[in-house]
């Protein structure tokens, strides 16, 4: 089932791609291709080498059809999700996994929020602080939401967030962002997050 389910989308995100080429002869300027995608400490790779497939074949397609294409991009869902029980150190190594296939094939990179409710969490903000000091990844908090207004914990969370990082390695701050309203599936970094049970992809124009 889930096969099927995999193909399908295959199917249907070509064929998306394939139906706004149809309007190459007026073609804008597209700044991404996002895909949203789900990891596991035990799959990220397998999900990593399928994602690139995806992007480089909606790549050729949408430029074979004479849009200009800035760059593609991954965002993946919230990263406390596929690193909780790791420690700082941990967690920093094992994105620094991700993160070194996403530049050797030129993706950007965003690890999915770190705090998506009304919370505050002192583990997050120091495996943020340690992620962004020191690799290329993006990452955000929700600080507020249409379900559930202003999430006042979080927003204290990001600044926080906000305040260690200009003390660490000031322009790690321009691969954060405390997002209001923002919903997940967004294609623009780096409040970019997924967080769905399946894949999706969404595409940014200029």
């Amino acid at each position: 089932m889930k096969n099927r389910i995999r193909i399908c989308f295959l199917i249907i995100s070509v064929s998306f791609l394939l139906m706004i080429s149809t309007f190459a002869q007026d073609a804008f300027n597209l700044r991404s291709v996002t895909a949203g995608i789900n990891i596991t400490q035990e799959n990220f790779r397998l999900v990593l080498k399928k994602t690139k497939t995806f992007l480089d074949k909606g790549r050729d397609i949408l430029e074979r059809r004479g849009f200009t294409l800035e760059g593609v991009r991954l965002a993946t869902n919230p990263f406390y999700l596929y690193t909780k029980g790791l420690s700082v150190k941990e967690t920093l190594d094992f994105i620094k996994k991700i993160n070194d296939f996403t530049q050797q094939h030129r993706i950007a990179l965003s690890i999915g929020a770190g705090i998506i409710d009304d919370s505050y969490d002192q583990e997050i903000i120091e495996k943020i602080c340690a992620v962004l000091t020191d690799t290329s990844a993006n990452t955000s908090i929700v600080i507020a939401s249409k379900e559930h207004g202003i999430h006042y914990d979080a927003v204290r969370a990001a600044a926080e967030t906000i305040k260690r990082l200009s003390e660490l390695k000031t322009m790690a701050n321009f691969s954060f962002a405390a997002t209001a309203n923002v919903p997940s599936e967004i294609p623009f970094f780096p409040g970019a997050y997924h967080n769905r049970s399946y894949n999706s992809f969404s595409i940014g124009t200029e």
